[in-house]
C-alpha cells in the first residue's frame, strides 16, 4: 500500500489524505506545467520536538500571463518518527493570484 501524505487545503481529498502518486499528478505536474522556473526557496527552518517551521518563498513565472511572482511562506510541520504526520501552509495567495490573473 503506498504511504500518505497530508494533502494541501488547495487540494480536495475528503479525509485530508492522499495517496502519493495522486500528490504528485495533482501537485507537480500542474506545477511543471504552468510555470516556468518555479522554485520553493526555504530560508530557515525553527524545530521544537516534533514540530518544524520553514519560512521562505515561493517563486516562478506563469507561462499563461508571463508574469513572474514571489510569495513568501510558512510550512509547519510536525514529524513523528521517521513519517510527516501533518503539514499545514501559509502563502501570500494575492501574489500568487496577481501572477494568475491577465
Amino acid at each position: 500500500m503506498p504511504r500518505l501524505f497530508g494533502a494541501p487545503e488547495l487540494m480536495p481529498s475528503g479525509d485530508g489524505r492522499l495517496e502519493l502518486f495522486v500528490f504528485c499528478d495533482k501537485l507537480f505536474v500542474p506545477l511543471l506545467r504552468d510555470w516556468e522556473g518555479f522554485l520553493v526557496t526555504p530560508d530557515d527552518f525553527v524545530a521544537s520536538g516534533e514540530r518544524v517551521v520553514s519560512l521562505g518563498a515561493y517563486s516562478g513565472i506563469f507561462k499563461a500571463t508571463g508574469k513572474a511572482m514571489t510569495a513568501p511562506f510558512a510550512h509547519a510541520w510536525i514529524v513523528r518518527g521517521d513519517r510527516i504526520s501533518r503539514f499545514i501552509q501559509y502563502t501570500d495567495t494575492v501574489k500568487i493570484r496577481e501572477a494568475l490573473s491577465p
